[in-house]
């Protein structure tokens, strides 16, 4: 399967992915980082099964350590992605993902010493208005909401592990570099069950009331995404694997106004004239701005 492919199914999984959490945190879960412990859970029993079908190679304690630590960045950094969309439109919050690109590309400018072509700063540009344009709801009184920065921590921090995964994968083969990041995951959810297991058993004790199996296919969706980027990951670079994930923003947009017309008791958003015009704006320019960067 080709990595454009493997990029594309796992850009739509996490979409998917999106729209069941922002449900959920309207709807069922007061406290984020109930469905980050679970996605911690299920990983391990994830990778488990994977184990069962793909040989798990022998690597050195570094890298074994630096998977691990992959592995629980990702998983400490879903808390913001949770509190992001908790405290703000998801359509309004996925758009700036977009800029995981950008943030690879200026890391490795320390790793690599990139120059970047006039398209680049092109990208850049339109990039940065882009995401100021989505981030606003009203432009005489313009201020990042707590959901913004939430969204800019994600970022920062998933440019960082997208070149450690992209590190690792020059030497190891992706199920297991998938396989023991998923231990890390693991390994950091125990420690948010430690501070938060009260939140935590509730959903487990009153499944239906917290949205358990919503959850769990939710994180399902993630991981399999996950599973698959890193897949993509092992066999081309990252920048251009990440370019794949421009399309997440329009994939939400569109469901999240299918949605609010047709199903508003389970995803309401804004959809007045002035909004969709400023959410259509601001993903168009960060998508282009995404795309130029790819150049």
């Amino acid at each position: 399967m080709s990595w454009l492919l493997l990029a594309f199914i796992g850009t739509v999984c996490m979409a998917v992915a999106n729209i069941i959490d922002k449900f959920l945190l309207e709807k069922r879960i007061k406290n984020p980082h109930v469905p980050v412990i679970m996605d911690g859970f299920l990983a391990l029993i994830f990778s488990a099964g994977i184990a069962l079908f793909y040989p798990i190679s022998s690597i050195s304690l570094f890298d074994l350590a630096l998977c691990v630590v992959s592995g629980a960045l990702f998983t400490f950094v879903l808390i913001f992605y949770f509190k992001a969309v908790q405290a703000d439109d998801v359509s309004r919050i996925i758009p700036l993902f977009n800029l995981l690109p950008l943030v690879v590309l200026l890391l490795s400018i320390f790793v690599v010493g990139h120059v970047f072509s006039f398209n680049q700063y092109a990208g850049i540009l339109l990039l940065l208005i882009g995401a100021f344009v989505i981030s606003i709801e009203d432009i005489r009184t313009p201020r990042m909401s707590p959901g913004i920065i939430f969204a800019l921590v994600v970022v920062l921090v998933g440019g960082f592990n997208t070149l450690l995964i992209e590190r690792l994968l020059v030497t190891i083969d992706f199920v297991t570099v998938y396989f023991y990041g998923r231990i890390g995951g693991f390994l950091a959810a125990a420690l948010l069950f430690l501070a938060h297991r009260k939140d935590f058993m509730h959903a487990i004790v009153h499944p239906k009331k917290s949205g358990l199996n919503f959850i769990i296919i939710s994180e399902a969706f993630a991981l399999f995404g996950l599973l698959v980027y890193t897949q993509a990951y092992s066999v081309e670079k990252a920048a251009l694997v990440s370019a794949i994930s421009y399309a997440q923003p329009v994939i939400v947009f569109l469901l999240v106004i299918f949605l609010s017309l047709y199903f508003p008791t389970t995803i309401r958003e804004k959809i007045t004239h002035s909004n969709l015009i400023q959410k259509i704006m601001a993903i168009a320019l960060v998508t282009l701005g995404a795309i130029l960067l790819g150049y």
